[in-house]
């Protein structure tokens, strides 16, 4: 969450409310990695300061660029890496309830860099980067005879050209005992008995 900010805590500083119009998110596939991008609008951060005591707004438009690196691991799932983060501000604005604008004002500018990389780069590995690497994702289920059975997808291959993503996968299924058991099942390991 970016009001619980590690940035802020160290710093001394309470963000109260977080808000913005707009967040846009943009992948593109390069040769072998895509670039996102991520921008918010209007974002404007409610803060409180301990020392000197002031309280105010920061208003401003951060941007983060990045490269995400995707690798087909040894055991069948996908590693995405993240490098080169890049943090720009613009349309940086400053409101505070102090007279001691001047003393405020230097540390809340490198504060608020510091806060902007924090969250932007959170954002991108625990909602993107995350949605990319789901275990849900790399699990899907299927029903066979009335019995749910967990199937794993095991990447072999993941590639990133200008066009898209190639990933290849193989399908891996453990053997249960309810399928065995199950109606219709064709194949019985018990003998029968002679008649």
């Amino acid at each position: 969450s970016l009001v619980n900010s590690s940035v802020a805590q160290e710093q001394g500083v309470s963000i109260d409310a977080v808000e913005y119009t707009e967040m846009r998110v943009n992948l593109e596939p390069l040769d072998g990695y895509i670039e996102v991008t991520i921008v918010f609008n209007d974002l404007r951060v409610r803060f409180t300061l301990d020392s000197p005591s002031t309280s105010g707004d920061i208003y401003v438009n951060p941007e983060l660029s990045a490269k995400l690196y995707l690798e087909a691991l040894p055991s069948g799932s996908l590693d995405v890496r993240v490098e080169d983060p890049q943090v720009t501000l613009s349309n940086f604005d400053l409101y505070v309830d102090s007279a001691l604008i001047g003393a405020v004002t230097t540390f809340l500018e490198s504060f608020i860099a510091d806060f902007a990389e924090e969250a932007l780069l959170s954002i991108l590995t625990e909602q993107l980067v995350g949605s990319l690497v789901d275990p849900e994702l790399f699990r899907p289920t299927l029903s066979v005879l009335n019995t749910e059975l967990q199937l794993q997808l095991l990447v072999e291959q993941a590639e990133v050209t200008p066009m898209g993503v190639d990933l290849r996968a193989g399908l891996a299924l453990a053997a249960r005992d309810a399928v065995r058991q199950a109606p219709g099942y064709l194949f019985d390991r018990t003998p029968s008995e002679p008649e």
